[in-house]
């Protein structure tokens, strides 16, 4: 896990329970370090979510002043919350704890960025849904593109352009900074910031997930619904761009484990592991590696 300073807001209106998130955080989290700012209710936290940026919100679901009480009105929906996570989601990107006496009322929301731990809950919890959520590498990728952004323009972009005439600048300078942010958004340098092998491809640096709706691109695979089999777009993408592509070429994919060689890899290595406990030639170990 990447090791970084994060900015947490925690939206409690009770202060013990603020506290207490503190000090959890505080300690065993391999060298992360957490700053935190409060809110007793709700309106305060969408305020300071508007003012400022935060890599993490803690959130309970219950506000005693305006909401019906969970445990008196089991089935009423209206919990400030998730209402406040809603209005989180038009605005910005920050992944969410819930931390509340009430994990049943929120359950449905549960992803890889919302996380549900009840105040009850033992401490290690509260640490293993804050460590999953940073495991994502998504909130140390939106502290990357924001100080890219900073730096470029204030650092280099903006002694730069003092040179041009200011009735000759543009919106090109808009583009200089995108294209920056492009380069330093590629694919060998988001896999150097997440500690990544360089050398090792993904399948998700060729594909995207989940697909573009209505698109069609060169190397996009689809399923046959009649025999759920799996074709790849062979159509160049110059054809898609200019509009020519009335027809789209498909190649039909085999799996691995029905192809050819693999099977015939299979044989081979299932013959030389029964002749393990034996002596095993030189010849016996370049067949199995030739057909490998």
């Amino acid at each position: 896990m990447i090791v970084s300073d994060w900015k947490v807001l925690c939206v409690d209106d009770e202060s013990d329970h603020q506290e207490n998130i503190k000090r959890i955080l505080s300690s065993r989290m391999d060298g992360n370090k957490f700053e935190f700012t409060f809110a007793s209710s709700f309106d305060a936290g969408m305020v300071h979510i508007k003012e400022r940026r935060f890599d993490l919100i803690f959130l309970d679901v219950h506000e005693k002043t305006s909401d019906p009480d969970p445990s008196k009105n089991p089935d009423e929906e209206d919990q400030r919350g998730e209402q406040l996570l809603k209005e989180l989601k038009q605005s910005r990107f920050v992944p969410v704890v819930f931390y509340t006496g009430f994990p049943t009322k929120v359950d449905h929301l549960k992803s890889h960025v919302v996380k549900v731990v009840d105040k009850g809950a033992p401490l290690e919890e509260i640490r293993a849904a804050v460590t999953s959520i940073l495991t994502t590498g998504l909130p140390h990728l939106a502290q990357y593109i924001e100080e890219q952004s900073r730096a470029y323009i204030w650092d280099s972009l903006e002694e730069a352009m003092k040179q041009v005439d200011v009735e000759n600048v543009t919106s090109d300078i808009a583009l200089l900074a995108a294209r920056n942010l492009a380069k330093n958004l590629s694919q060998k340098c988001i896999k150097e910031l997440l500690e990544g092998d360089v050398n090792l491809i993904s399948p998700l640096e060729m594909y995207l997930f989940p697909p573009e709706r209505g698109s069609c691109n060169p190397a996009d695979i689809y399923r046959r619904s009649e025999d759920d089999s799996l074709w790849m777009v062979l159509t160049p993408a110059c054809d898609f761009e200019q509009g020519k592509a009335e027809n789209v070429l498909l190649a039909k994919l085999t799996p691995l484990t029905e192809h050819e060689l693999y099977k015939e890899w299979k044989e081979k290595a299932s013959e030389f592991d029964a002749l393990k406990g034996k002596q095993v030639t030189k010849e016996d170990k370049q067949a199995v590696s030739v057909v490998a």
